[in-house]
């Protein structure tokens, strides 16, 4: 079951890096169409295995990639983007993405744990910083911290499914 939620936070997540690093007119032509495999890798390792649809007329290189996971102003954990990410213009890919883990305590991931488990999206922030290029043009995108909840209803999942993979 907790493979299974890890598959959802991740797919919501790396969606809105995808969105959030490209330019307006192609962030519309990127998308997730799965994930097939995630792999531990060591202690703070994962790797995972992403389908990735690109119908733009663009290469996306993703530089560097950094999701942090807030609680109010305490920041509870971030991912970290390692080795970058390259998607091949108009084509449906399976791009190879290393992240890693990055908690200061035991307790703020039990503390984002119960938070998903209770369903309560609402108070967790998502902010997305890094470095893609696109042919020619390098961009630096950041976000501002967005709650949860509001990037699961883009993505139209429903609060009380996703907190469904989260409990015991």
């Amino acid at each position: 079951m907790k493979r299974r939620a890890l598959i959802l936070l991740f797919a919501t997540l790396l969606m809105a890096v995808c969105v959030s690093s490209c330019a307006k007119r192609s962030s519309q032509r990127i998308s997730i169409s799965g994930i097939e495999q995630i792999e531990r890798k060591g202690w703070s390792g994962i790797e995972a295995l992403i389908v990735v649809e690109n119908s733009s007329h663009r290469n996306i290189y993703v530089d560097s990639c950094r999701i942090h996971l807030t609680s109010g102003t305490i920041r509870l954990g971030s991912l970290e983007l390692r080795g970058g990410a390259y998607i091949p213009k108009q084509s449906e890919e399976r791009v190879t993405a290393r992240f890693k883990l990055q908690f200061p305590t035991v307790g703020a991931i039990q503390s984002l744990w119960r938070r998903f488990a209770a369903g309560d999206t609402q108070r967790i922030g998502v902010m997305v910083e890094g470095r893609a290029r696109s042919g020619a043009v390098k961009r630096t995108f950041s976000t501002e911290i967005t709650p949860l909840s509001e990037i699961l209803n883009i993505f139209d999942i429903d609060n009380n499914e996703f907190s469904i993979y989260f409990k015991e």
